[in-house]
């Protein structure tokens, strides 16, 4: 049982206590908050459920069911625990007794007792095994779902759960705000929601048409349904609120900012409004190739023939304001703002590195490397690329653009051996 308190050392009760094996007493000081009769019968159901034990937790001190407990107010707290095919009390038992601070975050009593247990030595304390910290989540092949707390010091043993899903799904999308992973699963035209971290999957609309890609935006669940090639649109409950259609299928969603880009197969596209589930804008087929991205007020894309970047607006979708690239761009990644684009092609070895105004279409700078390009992430306002042979990176940072200077770009070398430092 956990009860909002402050966070004293951890107490246990030895072993070969009288009636340690049969009944743990614990006297407990409510520093705040109000602790309801209720919660005792709750806990013990849950222990009686999921360890086969006949469990009785009550208060010693009778508590009024609708008001609970004050602030303040010592009470004591009997458990008593017995086998259930004979009625006796069970022998070989440690009970330990913890406080731990509770908050609308926190595990469960029930996750935290687990968490005890796995460790075999570390107590929870104060926010230990809140839904602060970082999962690891980790799909395979077979649509096992894996969740992994690395927080936790439990050496290898640090797996919260596993299960398996009906089938390998096409796509998975987190949605943060209620911690939970959404599925789809293309063969039985299904959604999967599991809760996080070790809540049993659920299925939903099990009548989608071979559901691909899922962005989770605006409150809402949004699933490409390739078969007929929709967008559908669900509540956080699972529940379809509507569908647009996109165009031919297979359909890539992405997403920015509040907008949502729904590219179909024959290079058409609509824009949706995440918050009101409305058309934005749609794109004529052939506007757009694989790999665009939406901008601010528009999408941008790269093309041959000649080799180009370009990008066309929600209110002008037939047109298109285009850069000139050296060659045939391999990648394209947007500053977190979304004012610029860097846009490179690699040249066998070589590189050529494009920084692109988004708003204007303007080419701002250009340069070369002798290494061809592996990766580029944003942070701030400085690009970092990562190249395929050399062991460096090049640090671009963008923030002169504000005064109508040049980028400044520094090599920096990556370690290749714990004596080699870097500059």
């Amino acid at each position: 049982m956990s009860a909002p308190a402050p966070q004293p050392p951890p107490a246990s009760v030895p072993a070969n206590a009288p009636g340690a094996a049969a009944r743990v007493r614990a006297r407990l000081l409510l520093a705040a908050g109000v602790l309801a009769a209720g919660m005792l019968a709750a806990d013990a159901g849950r222990a009686a459920d999921e360890f086969g034990l006949d469990v009785a937790i009550e208060a010693a001190d009778r508590l009024d069911p609708a008001g609970g407990l004050s602030a303040g107010r010592p009470i004591a707290v009997d458990v008593t625990i017995r086998d259930p095919a004979t009625g006796r009390p069970m022998q070989g038992l440690r009970p330990v007794v913890w406080l731990r601070r509770l908050d609308e975050r926190s595990v469960t009593c029930s996750q935290a007792a687990q968490q005890y247990w796995a460790t075999g030595e570390h107590l929870p304390r104060g926010s230990i095994a809140t839904r602060h910290g970082l999962w690891l989540v980790t799909l395979d092949a077979e649509g096992r779902i894996a969740v992994h707390d690395p927080a936790l010091n439990l050496a290898t043993a640090n797996m919260l759960a596993v299960r398996r899903l009906p089938e390998p799904p096409a796509a998975v999308a987190l949605a943060q705000d209620r911690l939970e992973l959404w599925a789809s699963l293309p063969s039985s035209g299904a959604l999967a929601v599991m809760p996080l971290p070790d809540g049993e999957p659920r299925l939903l609309a099990q009548t989608l048409s071979a559901p691909g890609d899922i962005v989770i935006a605006g409150g809402h669940a949004w699933v490409a349904e390739n078969g007929t090639g929709a967008v559908a649109m669900f509540s956080p409950d699972g529940a379809l609120l509507r569908r647009h259609a996109a165009g031919p299928g297979p359909l890539a969603l992405s997403l920015h900012g509040q907008r949502l880009l729904a590219r179909a197969a024959d290079g058409s596209g609509a824009v949706l409004d995440t918050a009101t589930g409305r058309a934005l804008a749609a794109y004529p087929p052939g506007a757009l190739s694989p790999g665009a991205r939406l901008v601010d007020g528009g999408v941008a894309d790269m093309a041959d023939d000649p080799p180009r970047w370009r990008v066309r607006y929600d209110g002008r979708p037939d047109a298109a304001a285009e850069v000139a690239t050296r060659g045939m761009p391999d990648g394209m990644q947007l500053s977190a703002d979304g004012l610029h684009a860097l846009v490179w092609d690699n040249d066998g070895q070589a590189s050529s590195i494009d920084i692109i105004d988004v708003a204007t279409a303007t080419l701002l700078h250009r340069f070369e490397s002798s290494d061809a390009v592996a990766a580029v992430v944003f942070s701030g306002h400085a690009a970092f690329v990562a190249f395929a042979r050399d062991p460096r990176m090049a640090v671009v940072d963008l923030a002169p653009l504000a005064s109508g200077g040049a980028p400044a770009v520094r090599d920096v070398d990556l370690p290749d051996d714990p004596g080699r430092s870097g500059r």
